[in-house]
């Protein structure tokens, strides 16, 4: 009757062990002892939404993650795109144009040691288009 009435009564967690310390002792331990037994159970049923909860956010931050790793890996892809894109101008500029490493350099707004370590590469054979 004491666990129906704890479980079904609305009365605040205070007022419910006033209640049990005004029992007898004998009816005190055992009404104590069920209120505990539905507290735990409460505390249970909390942390298992709780527990839902962080699942679903968990499962938001990871899908937010792998987005933002394909973004990534997109932009990663667009970069070499434009780096193959302006090594091959170099590499244009010097064997077809037959232009100078400072004036590519110049033209095509990149260090001068970068074109000319490409030209080496290329000269060398061990550039990769």
């Amino acid at each position: 009757m004491l666990a129906y009435f704890y479980k079904n009564s609305e009365l605040a967690k205070e007022t419910i062990q006033q209640f049990n310390q005004a029992l007898p002792h004998e009816l005190n331990q055992y009404a104590m002892s069920t209120y505990d037994m539905i507290l735990a159970e409460g505390m249970e049923i909390a942390t298992e939404r709780e527990r839902g909860i962080y699942e679903v956010i968990l499962a938001k931050e990871h899908q937010r993650a792998e987005e933002e790793r394909q973004r990534a890996e997109e932009e990663y892809q667009r970069a070499e795109k434009e780096r193959q894109r302006i090594n091959n101008a170099i590499l244009y500029l010097h064997q077809i144009d037959q232009k100078q490493p400072a004036e590519i350099a110049m033209i095509i707004g990149k260090d001068l040691e970068y074109v000319e370590n490409l030209i080496a590469e290329m000269e060398e054979g061990d550039w990769e288009n």
